[in-house]
């Protein structure tokens, strides 16, 4: 054996021993959750028989172990899965923190696992590999989280959601988002639900984007030097009956920014409310639309402007003015009665209306489910009214017209 084969023998070796070292690592860094107890902190609990840290992704794919979970102590990890062999909830709580510590896919809820729940504070750690830290639900459940999320240490970290499920902000314990958490993203590739709850706040210094799926704000947004605030793009549907636009304490509002192929629905598609744009301007692009719920005088979607803070302005509303149009769709909901005269506020309290929906300039009218409606842009607010068909009134005036032509007939025989 030559000196050249024995060369390349050793490296092989040593470079299979290194394999196999690395290979220990990494099977190493997933440990199974095997809860008795409800104790994270208990070593027994898990596969691995020691407690996960910050380099560990732990996993729950046993439905039979003890799943209501207690942090003891606050706990780090680089990120946790909930396989779709999970029938039962887990829930992780306690008054200590859940610290995820190398951002990546931190949360990872597969098809058909159950609804699961964190109620203790999560903290993102943005000085490991990835500054992003994505939250995925493929599950038809939702993945609720009803404390605050918060930035640990000074690197920058963003979030963003992903994958076909709901994620549901739960407000009971008057959650919130922090500010030092940057850029918030609804991926495209997500065809789920971000729900923020009446009572729970998101923060953002950097725009809150949603690209795909659709944002539930039936609690709050704020912002503090967001430039948008908030953007619906392509794909991304905003509703709610919250309020979008709060002011952090000291920092002026920018804008809300719906673009091309995105939609604007107050309340829930086919379920009446009213959406609330605070102290920051809003913008509906060319090819946005703005859809509205009708379901009697009194009773249907509209949206609402507002100064809610001395820092903020009463907002302004631009409607494209390039020409493509912004998309005004009304759908009238079974059961829906008007007669003529009747109003409906679909937009009110602004400082002033820029543009005008597509093909509706003011005074036009259109048709929609047997009912005319003619728009009126005020100073302050954008009224429909109901009114006659234009072959009801033309059949009225040519009734008229024959009566007193009649009346004239008959006057002048006696005569």
């Amino acid at each position: 054996m030559n000196s050249k084969t024995t060369l390349v023998r050793t490296f092989g070796g040593f470079l299979g021993l290194v394999l196999l070292i690395s290979g220990v690592a990494v099977e190493a860094t997933t440990n199974y959750w095997r809860g008795v107890d409800g104790d994270w902190g208990t070593a027994s609990n898990w596969s691995e028989n020691v407690v996960p840290d910050a380099t560990t992704t732990v996993v729950f794919d046993d439905p039979l172990t003890f799943l209501d979970i207690t942090l003891s102590a606050s706990q780090d990890v680089a990120g946790m899965v909930f396989k779709d062999t999970m029938t039962s909830s887990v829930t992780i709580g306690g008054a200590n923190n859940l610290i995820f510590r190398d951002g990546g896919v931190i949360i990872d809820v597969e098809s058909g696992s159950a609804a699961h729940s964190i109620t203790s504070e999560i903290r993102l750690d943005g000085a490991g590999a990835s500054s992003l830290a994505t939250l995925r639900n493929n599950s038809v459940h939702q993945f609720s989280i009803s404390e605050i999320i918060r930035r640990e240490g000074s690197a920058s970290i963003s979030m963003e959601f992903d994958g076909s499920g709901d994620f549901f902000f739960d407000g009971s314990g008057g959650g919130f988002i922090r500010q030092d958490i940057r850029t918030i993203d609804l991926v495209s590739n997500f065809n789920g639900q971000l729900i923020i709850d009446s009572g729970y706040e998101f923060r953002n210094t950097h725009p809150l984007t949603v690209d795909g799926g659709t944002i539930i704000i039936d609690g709050r947004t704020a912002t503090r030097n967001a430039n948008p605030g908030l953007v619906i793009n392509n794909g991304g549907l905003l509703t709610g009956h919250g309020e979008v636009g709060h002011i952090l304490t000291g920092s002026p509002g920018y804008f809300t920014e719906i673009n091309d192929g995105g939609e604007v629905n107050p309340g829930r598609p086919g379920v009446v409310g009213s959406l609330e744009f605070q102290n920051y301007d809003v913008a509906f692009n060319a090819g946005s639309t703005l859809r509205l719920d009708l379901e009697a005088v009194g009773e249907y979607d509209h949206l609402t402007f507002a100064q809610a803070q001395s820092e903020g302005k009463v907002p302004a509303l631009t409607l494209d003015t390039d020409g493509a149009g912004v998309n005004l769709v009304l759908n009238l909901l079974p059961g829906f009665a008007a007669a003529i005269d009747d109003e409906f506020m679909i937009l009110s309290g602004y400082d002033e209306i820029i543009g005008h929906f597509d093909g509706l300039e003011q005074g036009a009218t259109f048709e929609e489910g047997g009912f005319l409606f003619q728009i009126d842009y005020g100073a302050n607010d954008t009224v429909l009214t109901v009114v006659p068909e234009p072959s009801s009134t033309l059949l009225f005036l040519g009734g008229l017209l024959w009566f007193v032509m009649r009346r004239r007939v008959l006057f002048s025989r006696r005569t």
